[in-house]
């Protein structure tokens, strides 16, 4: 792997674990209990997020991210931080500000797990298996009109059973934002080679 497309691979982990700090500061400066909630659960996701990415293996959908941290995450936290997280995931306005006022340190200690490896035998969800779908992914022009890219999108997915097809503008290929998408990510870590 090129050093670049680590440093990449890098600042998604990162930016990750700030969009899920930044999440936390948004709740603490707003007033509104039920934003609070939806935002303190948004960070959390951010955190799970941070760590699946380093363990190379990013997630985006938010039933996986879940189902990530109910296994293995949770069982490499103390339990008072999976209770913690478990009680966010409810998304309670009337408990915004008890989780909130915790939301530093237990995010932290999800943040962390960023830094370790793996555990042992652990086989992420969206591995492919015989059952899997295809994902198609476009690079396009960036002067390609947004009416003939939904157009190469479709068609993409209709000649593919099974297929989720994605698109990105050529000139974004390389930016190291963070995308909800592991294959798009993938690209951006790795590159694309023609054979």
């Amino acid at each position: 792997m090129s050093s670049n497309g680590e440093s990449s691979y890098l600042n998604q982990v990162d930016a990750s674990a700030h969009k899920a700090r930044e999440r936390v500061e948004l709740a603490r400066r707003s007033g509104d209990s039920a934003l609070q909630a939806r935002l303190v659960s948004q960070a959390v996701e951010w955190a799970i997020r941070a760590v699946l990415t380093s363990w190379d293996a990013p997630v985006a959908k938010a039933d996986k991210l879940l189902s990530a941290f109910d296994d293995p995450i949770a069982g490499l936290l103390d339990p008072e931080v999976t209770t913690w997280a478990q009680q966010v995931r409810a998304v309670r306005p009337v408990l915004a500000a008890t989780l909130l006022s915790a939301a530093g340190a237990n995010l932290e200690a999800i943040i962390r797990l960023a830094q370790n490896n793996p555990p042992t035998g652990w086989r992420p969800t969206g591995t492919n298996r015989d059952d899997s779908d295809f994902d198609l992914l476009l690079i396009l022009p960036d002067t390609v009109p947004e009416s003939l890219t939904g157009q190469a999108t479709g068609r993409c997915g209709r000649r593919r059973r099974r297929a989720a097809t994605q698109k990105i503008a050529a000139a974004t290929r390389s930016e190291p934002d963070v995308v909800n998408s592991p294959l798009v990510n993938e690209v951006k870590r790795f590159g694309v080679r023609v054979p």
